[in-house]
């Protein structure tokens, strides 16, 4: 049993702690359908990953087909370790929701270092779309000049998302 007593938010600071619980329990939903996804389909991703480091769709004048990964080994690599990512994404988002519905009625404090584990998944996420899809797969190996295989528009769309809510999900609730 806590030794903290328990705190009432207001409606106003209990409707935001409601909406970034609720926007990062969907995250987590989000993430973890992606490891599932592509578990339960993992011969329709694999290809498209496959295709992404073999850089085998993109124009054959690119001076740039030196960058190509041609190993099963790779592929299989990272493909595994991205949904390994995925899933401990998802897990930490699901992880600091429960944090954050343990503390909805603590102080404002409590509440805010609650966060840490929801902070923690929700930057491995923003990573795992700069690096492994808008760095990795979009600029080294040039998916973007591919018309079959191109991510970067969902890469994108989900980095800002991320951004958007790390933007509000940090701070400390006002005061009302």
């Amino acid at each position: 049993m806590s030794n903290q007593p328990s705190y009432h938010p207001s409606f106003f600071q209990a409707a935001i702690r409601i909406s970034k619980i609720l926007i990062l329990l969907f995250f987590s939903f989000y993430f973890l359908l992606i490891a599932l996804n592509n578990l339960l389909d993992y011969e329709t991703n694999y290809t498209y990953l496959r295709h992404v480091l073999l850089m085998d769709t993109i124009p054959k004048a690119s001076h740039l087909h030196y960058r190509a990964w041609n190993s099963p080994f790779l592929f299989s690599l990272v493909y595994n370790s991205l949904i390994l990512w995925e899933g401990l994404c998802g897990t930490l988002l699901l992880i600091g929701t429960f944090f954050l519905l343990k503390n909805f009625f603590k102080s404002p404090i409590a509440f805010q270092k609650a966060k840490s584990v929801g902070i923690v998944g929700l930057s491995l996420g923003l990573i795992q779309w700069l690096y492994f899809f808008i760095l990795g797969a979009g600029e080294w190996f040039q998916m973007w000049q591919s018309s079959n295989y191109n991510g970067l528009p969902q890469a994108f769309r989900m980095s800002i998302l991320i951004l958007i809510f790390l933007v509000y999900y940090v701070p400390l609730e006002p005061d009302a």
